[in-house]
């Protein structure tokens, strides 16, 4: 019989060389082999007689042999052991011991009637689950003495807490959760995190998709990355701080000059680039709209404007390929750690004397009834009621941009004029209803926005437009660098106009500067480039 061959990664060995049958056949054959001729006299083959059975008698014994063999070849490769001794023996060859065995943990919570007095529940008291279907009921018992109240099953427990969100936490964060879930988000809507008034303090990401949660009374939105953002700060943590520091320098030199300086100028369109990146605007878009040149005033703020804008611009994806990858000290010294325990089991907690005595621990509250009797009956009572501390030290309004609307005119066909019989087309002079400071006039009836809300103006650069050459002519290309700025909508009014060789009925928007409320002006600065 030829030995077992095994390919290499299988998950169980064959190492018996036969079984019953293949040792009684061969057993039999060999009675009439030319090797043993003083058997070949026994001609009869009857299961029945004395031999033949002696030969089935040991073809069961070699069966089973063989059999635990095999079982016992398993338990001497990790791959193959099914035993946990066999596990255990195996990884102290190698110095590993397993971690020992922790009993599970739950957090037990009693319900008391509303009459009922203070009941003593002592160590060791047994409580039940309620099994699903396929599962066995589990039992648990309680490791230390607790007082149960009536008082304490009316308390509510915090399901909940505001976020702490700041600048950094805004453009990064994957989602959202707003407290209430009547509202109805489309994926495309923009989310503003709102800190201030003043340029670049606000934060517009864009919604991936929403999802309801009635029980717990929220709609959590899931947003869409920041473009390589993530993976740049993965490099460089300070990055969205280098940005604030460089807005503050800009703001604390530009706050006492004269408004129509040049530096103040320069100054408020830095900050309006700044802002544009807070406001949806990639990294690429932004460098190309900082100014080219690096000569005062605020050479170094441009400077370091560049260089952080670049490595958000460069930031790579790291390769998943390579995630998984270690040496092989670093694997032997993972197994060299000493094994730990359940870090949510009491008996792995480290105990801290003045734990208790913070604001809201147990320790202070038993310590004021022992002290002052007369609370003994009220005190809990008080607590039940209490309204909860707001837990947020930072905590920006939040607003949903619904509404996308272009200007007046966008669509409108160009303008065809007589030129000697030849007819040319040209776009149309803008018009002065559309230059005027505070006026925006949208391509139709919106009646989604309100007075007192908020709007994000996306307007070209005019004198950044590019011109290629096509043969000998030169094409006007029509592809404006994009600036993205922070208004607030006064008020709205319905309107009929006639511009552009197109009239209609539409919405004209009142729009004053965010922080200072004076009109705000769309045409005027998206002609400045610096």
């Amino acid at each position: 019989m030829a030995p077992p061959s095994n390919r290499p990664g299988l998950d169980a060995i064959r190492a018996r060389v036969g079984d019953y049958s293949t040792f009684f056949t061969d057993a039999k054959r060999q009675l009439s082999s030319k090797e043993s001729p003083n058997l070949q006299a026994l001609g009869t083959r009857d299961p029945t007689d004395p031999t033949i059975a002696f030969l089935d008698a040991w073809s069961v014994a070699a069966d089973v042999l063989t059999f635990y063999r095999e079982r016992l070849t398993q338990e001497a490769y990790l791959r193959t052991a099914t035993d946990e001794l066999s596990l255990r023996e195996l990884a102290n060859m190698v110095g590993f011991k397993p971690r020992p065995g922790i009993a599970a943990t739950v957090h037990l919570a009693y319900l008391l009637d509303p009459s009922a007095k203070p009941v003593d529940i002592d160590p060791g008291a047994k409580a039940q689950t309620v099994p699903l279907p396929g599962e066995k009921m589990q039992t648990f018992e309680t490791d230390e003495k607790l007082t149960a109240r009536a008082e304490w099953s009316q308390m509510k427990p915090r399901q909940s807490r505001p976020p702490n969100i700041d600048i950094l936490d805004a453009l990064t964060r994957p989602t959202l959760r707003l407290a209430d879930p009547s509202l109805f988000v489309r994926p495309g809507e923009r989310v503003l995190f709102m800190f201030g008034m003043k340029l670049s303090e606000q934060v517009v990401r864009e919604v991936l998709s929403a999802k309801t949660n009635i029980e717990l009374g929220f709609v959590e939105l899931t947003l869409k990355p920041k473009d390589r953002l993530v993976q740049a700060l993965i490099e460089q943590r300070d990055l969205v701080n280098q940005l604030i520091d460089i807005r503050n320098k800009i703001v604390e030199e530009i706050r006492n000059e004269n408004p129509i300086k040049e530096k103040v100028v320069l100054g408020k369109y830095l900050l309006n680039v700044l802002s544009s990146y807070f406001l949806g605007l990639n990294a690429s878009g932004v460098l190309s709209l900082l100014p080219r040149s690096e000569k005062p005033p605020f050479s170094s703020q441009i400077k370091h404007l560049k260089e952080v804008f670049k490595v958000i611009s460069e930031a790579r994806i790291p390769d998943r390929k390579g995630l998984g990858v270690t040496s092989t000290d670093k694997v032997l010294g993972s197994l060299r750690n000493s094994a730990k325990g359940n870090q949510e089991s009491k008996g792995f907690l480290l105990q801290q004397a003045d734990k208790g005595l913070n604001a809201d621990g147990t320790v202070r509250i038993e310590l004021a009834q022992t002290m002052m009797p007369v609370f003994q009956d009220s005190l809990y009572s008080a607590l039940r009621v209490r309204t909860a501390n707001r837990i947020s030290k930072s905590a920006p309004s939040v607003y949903l941009l619904r509404t996308i609307a272009s200007p007046f005119g966008a669509v409108a066909p160009e303008k065809i004029s007589n030129d000697n019989g030849r007819f040319l087309s040209e776009e149309w002079p803008l018009d002065e209803a559309d230059t005027n400071a505070g006026a925006a006039f949208l391509d139709t009836v919106v009646d989604a926005i309100t007075g007192d809300s908020f709007a994000i103006v996306e307007t070209p650069l005019m004198s950044s437009w590019k011109k290629k050459e096509e043969g000998k002519k030169g094409v006007d290309e029509v592809t404006p660098e994009r600036l993205l700025r922070f208004a607030r909508v006064r008020s709205t009014q319905t309107v009929q106009r006639g511009s552009y060789n197109i009239s209609g009925k539409v919405t004209k928007l009142d729009l004053v500067d965010a922080d200072s409320g004076d009109p705000f002006s769309v045409i005027s600065e998206s002609k400045q480039r610096v």
